[in-house]
């Protein structure tokens, strides 16, 4: 009898030791986390004045370091902080670190017609609080477009998962918009001409976690307790699309 306990006990770690290590895919894959935009070119502005490099350059840097601690230790990160890179050639940096994934990472704004103005610290700011949450942008000009979709939408699984809901103005057939929304529920929208997913020699997605125009998100954006959400669901999106089968 204990000698059948012992090989019970036995085959439970054995089962679990093979659950937990990352297997020989995973360490030898090569993810390229991409900070959006520079101090130079900040991107889109907060209702609160901050601008979307910083948001951006927290929740990239968490990113990186949490998929080296869950089995992607050969990650990387393209921050071009004190460069202009444009997006086409990110996407060959992207190519010339010998890349294999590309996550770039954004925080949203909106158009002008929907901006209001209030005052922060005497100075007059635009906010626009009617939209809140995330997107996610692929191209079917990427060499790996069907990938890159699944990778997309694997995300937007997990988002939600998480607690999180996607923003939809994106779609609105209006001047700055009217993408292709190709999956409601997740947040995955198709648009061929971004040049960071168009030109990427991988499969690539564009994450914008959450509208910093909107008072309460860009709030919520700032927090270790959003950003560690974020973080960790694009983990697990990345270790579900690598253990799916084509």
């Amino acid at each position: 009898m204990r000698t059948a306990l012992f090989i019970v006990a036995a085959l439970a770690m054995l089962v679990t030791s093979l659950v937990l290590a990352p297997s020989s895919r995973a360490t030898e894959l090569r993810v390229v986390v991409d900070i959006g935009h520079s101090l130079n070119r900040p991107g889109a502005t907060s209702a609160r004045g901050r601008s979307e490099y910083h948001f951006n350059k927290e929740l990239g840097l968490l990113l990186c370091q949490r998929l080296r601690e869950n089995g992607f230790p050969e990650t990387l990160c393209l921050d071009d902080e004190s460069r202009d890179t444009p997006p086409a050639r990110r996407a060959k940096n992207a190519k010339a670190l010998r890349g294999q994934l590309l996550i770039s990472v954004h925080h949203d704004a909106v158009q002008p017609r929907y901006l209001e103005e209030w005052s922060v610290d005497g100075k007059k700011r635009a906010f626009c609080d009617r939209f809140q949450g995330y997107s996610l942008f692929y191209s079917e000009k990427n060499p790996a477009a069907g990938k890159s979709l699944r990778l997309a939408t694997a995300i937007g699984q997990e988002l939600r998962a998480a607690g999180l809901a996607p923003t939809l103005h994106h779609a609105e057939p209006i001047p700055g918009e009217n993408r292709e929304l190709v999956d409601v529920f997740h947040g995955v929208y198709r648009f061929d001409d971004l040049l960071v997913l168009k030109r990427a020699a991988m499969p690539a997605v564009l994450l914008e976690a959450g509208v910093i125009l909107d008072r309460a998100e860009e709030l919520a954006c700032q927090t270790p307790e959003r950003r560690e959400t974020v973080a960790m669901a694009v983990v697990r999106a990345v270790q579900r699309f690598l253990t799916r089968k084509e």
